[in-house]
């Protein structure tokens, strides 16, 4: 299955610099705005009041770096980028943004825990040492090999924040992961399989050689992907696989129950522990609820956080029965994506959708008509950037993930 068309470099720069000026010359707060996208916005200039003084009108480029139909499928299949390009010519209607509900998040242990079919195992916690890894980049005519940054010493607990352990109320925990205890070095080669994630119960990830959106980078989990000192440890960069430069990437993904036939449900509580500790260009994160039909735009699809490791953070809602990719509400965060360590929260139901950020919320929708209604399953999606048509083999940078916890509805 082929996954759906993304938009041309061209419209998509011209979109984002219609946005930009629409935006600063409104002087729109950048915390919690509400977007709806489509290319009716840049008709109007981009802005529109709502009567809220938080709700904007944009077009797509209201979404920076953006990449439709980017989550490459069933984690089963042989899906790939089929190289199409599209222009948005659908109008996205508007609503204002509805109330906004806080969850707290009970503090907890330190354990790893892995919970499938609501019975939990813990695992053991022992001493492990950081990977060091080579990159290899090419320029023109040479190839050389260079040692990647190490990523930051971590303390006994990295983020200082524990692993919540446990059902809260509303939510019965399905999933929980600090990684304590867990040492897996990246692997040799892309496809080694003792690399990640073929020594990882817990999780799957996207294969080599699929390629990602846009389709220069190439998913390789065993030499991005390495677990030590309690934290998954992401690193994109490029190096030399089989005599090509390659831009590697990762998608990982956690399994919950009914994996491997489905990793998905219908409505949950996704948590996310992490920090990237320096920008750095050329890639993007995007954490989503993709649906496990594949059928998008129609059923829907959930992003937070999402943006350029060298930009800022954004929570998205692709609407259900949407016909185009533009069809979402968009929230911005107010941060970067760099910096220091989070917590985000997506909270979906069949009443609301909200995005929290360290306990703030930053978005949320009650427009229970375009809520996704189908079983999604849940991807910490790193990629490139969209519109890089020449990616530096140079850029490089870490993603760490402290703990992921999962809940379905009690």
């Amino acid at each position: 299955m082929l996954q759906p068309a993304k938009p041309s470099r061209a419209l998509t720069r011209l979109r984002r610099s219609i946005a930009t000026l629409a935006l600063l010359a409104a002087s729109i707060p950048v915390a919690g705005a509400v977007l709806s996208l489509g290319s009716a916005a840049a008709d109007r200039g981009g802005t529109a009041a709502h009567g809220n003084d938080d709700a904007v009108t944009a077009d797509d480029s209201g979404r920076p770096g953006k990449r439709l139909g980017q989550g490459n499928g069933d984690l089963h299949g042989a899906n790939k980028d089929d190289g199409t390009t599209t222009t948005d010519t659908t109008t996205a209607t508007t609503t204002a943004a509805a109330t906004t509900t806080a969850t707290t998040t009970a503090a907890a242990t330190t354990t790893a825990t892995t919970i499938a079919a609501a019975t939990p195992t813990t695992r053991a916690t022992t001493t492990t040492a950081a990977a060091t890894t080579a990159a290899t980049t090419t320029t023109a005519a040479t190839t050389t090999t260079a040692a990647t940054p190490p990523p930051p010493s971590p303390s006994a607990d990295p983020s200082g924040e524990g692993l919540p352990v446990g059902d809260l109320a509303g939510w019965r925990q399905i999933f929980a992961d600090d990684f304590a205890g867990v040492n897996v070095p990246l692997g040799s080669s892309c496809g080694d399989g003792s690399g990640f994630p073929h020594t990882s119960a817990g999780w799957s990830a996207y294969p080599y050689p699929w390629h990602g959106s846009p389709a220069w980078g190439t998913y390789c989990p065993e030499r991005t992907t390495s677990i030590h000192d309690g934290l998954m440890d992401i690193w994109l960069h490029s190096e030399v696989v089989g005599g090509t430069l390659m831009h590697l990437i990762d998608a990982p993904a956690p399994k919950i129950a009914g994996y491997p036939s489905s990793n998905g449900q219908v409505y949950g509580r996704y948590v996310v522990r992490y920090r990237v500790p320096s920008s750095f260009p050329m890639f993007h994160v995007s954490w989503m609820l993709w649906p496990d039909s594949n059928n998008w735009p129609h059923d829907g699809e959930l992003d937070f956080p999402e943006g350029e490791t060298d930009g800022s953070a954004w929570a998205f809602m692709h609407w259900m029965n949407g016909t185009d990719g533009g069809q979402q509400y968009a929230y911005s965060a107010g941060t970067p994506v760099a910096g220091d360590w989070h917590t985000a929260v997506i909270e979906w139901l069949p009443s609301r959708v909200t995005f929290l950020l360290d306990g703030r919320v930053i978005g949320n929708s009650t427009d229970t008509a375009r809520i996704p209604s189908t079983p999604m399953h849940f991807l910490l999606q790193n990629g490139g950037s969209f519109g890089v048509s020449s990616p530096d083999s140079t850029s490089q940078g870490h993603i760490l993930i402290d703990w992921v916890a999962i809940y379905a509805r009690a």
